[in-house]
Parts: C-alpha cells; sequence; structure tokens
C-alpha cells in the first residue's frame, strides 16, 4: 500500500512548490492535497469510513492560517478524533511568533514549520515521519 501525505495549503503557489520538494526528494510517498481546513476535515471523514480503498495519510502537513477551518482548528479537530488523533501534523505558518509555536503544540502538533526556513529543513520533517 503506498503511503501518503495530507498537504492542506489555501495558497496554490506554496501548496505546489511543498508538493514538488517531497516527490522530488524520492520519499516512496504519494501527495494529497485540500485547500482549507474544512477539505482537509472532509478528506479524512470519507477515508475514516473506507480505510481499504482510501488510506488515512501517515502525516498532515497544514498551514495555520486559511479560510474556512484555520490550522489549528484542524488540528485540534483531528486530536480529538480517535481515528486520527494518532496521525503526526506538522503547522506550517509565515509566522514565526512563539505564541503561535506553543499554540500549535500544546494542541497536538510533532512540529512548527516557518515557510520561510529552507526547503530542506520541510524535507528533513518528512522523512523523519
Amino acid at each position: 500500500m503506498i503511503k501518503n501525505i495530507l498537504i492542506v495549503e489555501d495558497d496554490p503557489i506554496t501548496q505546489l512548490s511543498f508538493q514538488i520538494a517531497i516527490e522530488n526528494a524520492f520519499l516512496g510517498i504519494s501527495i494529497n492535497t485540500a485547500n482549507n481546513g474544512a477539505q482537509a476535515k472532509y478528506y479524512l471523514e470519507k477515508r475514516i469510513t473506507n480505510t481499504e480503498h482510501n488510506p488515512l495519510p501517515v502525516a498532515i502537513l497544514t498551514d495555520v492560517n486559511m479560510p474556512c477551518m484555520s490550522g489549528i482548528d484542524l488540528l485540534a479537530w483531528i486530536k480529538q478524533h480517535p481515528a486520527l488523533q494518532n496521525i503526526p501534523v506538522v503547522v506550517m505558518s509565515s509566522s514565526d511568533e512563539p505564541e503561535q509555536i506553543q499554540l500549535a503544540m500544546n494542541t497536538g502538533a510533532i512540529s512548527y514549520f516557518p515557510k520561510l526556513s529552507s526547503i530542506d529543513k520541510l524535507i528533513c520533517i518528512v522523512k523523519s515521519l
């Protein structure tokens, strides 16, 4: 079974650059995307009821600031759901404010990735998952 990662990002250019970087790292994983937290929630709910044909992602990378449902709200929902709570979630943001980082970590993120840092750091995080 192919492992997959879900990238939740509302900016199409950032979404595509992360997707290309991960694919070019030859990690043997497929990438699925959602444009906001609400789409990600729908994506995950579909997979909970049919994991045989639609496996859950092995990790989720989510932006913080998105329309419809923020990355923090998505993270909180994931960590409260029994079928999803063990999926590692990496939070990404253009902000590196300590309060936002602490909120993400307290909500259950395994890592916080400033979007302005190098793509190599993101690849290292994904490899460690």
